[in-house]
């Protein structure tokens, strides 16, 4: 035997060479930050990049006024942010036939040089003027300019300014 003070160091006559056995601790967390690093890596340059869209001009004073009545209440005007309209029209039921739904679709944009909102049904476009007053529950979308507004050809709704969405 050798005078080395390990007594496991030999066995049989033949002397262990191996290193001494470390933690694998080390290598383990070297290999987890590096894991990390290229993922995060990879995260960055493949995320979806959020899309910025710009307000649509005139939206946020048309919005509480977006579902609209005519006077007479047989047709009805929804207005969206994306400035798509539909004209819904219900058709009574009569002489056996069921009451019926039908829907136009068409475009609305606001002309801020007029201050006047133009919706284009089947190809026809009228011009409105906005009037929604913060202290009335009321919002109409007059036919023309406002001070020669067309009130039977006008869109009428009720806005809940406390409604909470």
């Amino acid at each position: 035997m050798t005078n080395n003070s390990d007594p496991e160091a030999e066995v049989g006559g033949i002397q262990d060479h191996r290193p001494p056995q470390t933690s694998l601790w080390p290598r383990i967390s070297t290999l987890l930050a590096v894991y990390f690093v290229v993922r995060g890596i990879y995260w960055l340059h493949t995320r979806p990049i959020p899309i910025v869209k710009p307000p649509t001009p005139g939206w946020d004073q048309l919005e509480p006024c977006s579902s609209l009545s005519s006077l007479s209440g047989g047709k009805y005007l929804k207005l969206f942010e994306d400035q798509h309209a539909e004209l819904v029209q219900y058709v009574p039921a009569e002489n056996g036939k069921d009451s019926a739904e039908i829907i136009i679709n068409g475009r609305w944009c606001y002309e801020p040089s007029s201050a006047q909102y133009s919706i284009t049904i089947e190809g026809n476009t009228t011009s409105y003027s906005l009037f929604a007053p913060e202290h009335l529950a009321i919002c109409i979308l007059a036919k023309g300019a406002m001070d020669e507004a067309n009130l039977y050809d006008s869109w009428f709704t009720y806005v809940d300014y406390d409604r909470s969405d």
